[in-house]
């Protein structure tokens, strides 16, 4: 659910996200950065969640 609003929120989706720092456009240099915190934080949490 997340991951749906926050894809919708900047209207980027995760793989033209990151053919966009190729091209310098400057929201995928705040998007991919926070997609791999949101990860992390994702990955951190989902054991304590599902334990």
């Amino acid at each position: 659910m997340l991951f749906g609003i926050g894809w919708g929120l900047v209207g980027i989706c995760p793989g033209p996200g990151i053919v966009m720092l190729g091209t310098g456009v400057w929201q995928a240099y705040v998007f991919i950065p926070a997609m791999i915190i949101g990860m992390l934080i994702y990955q951190w949490l989902e054991p304590k969640l599902n334990g």
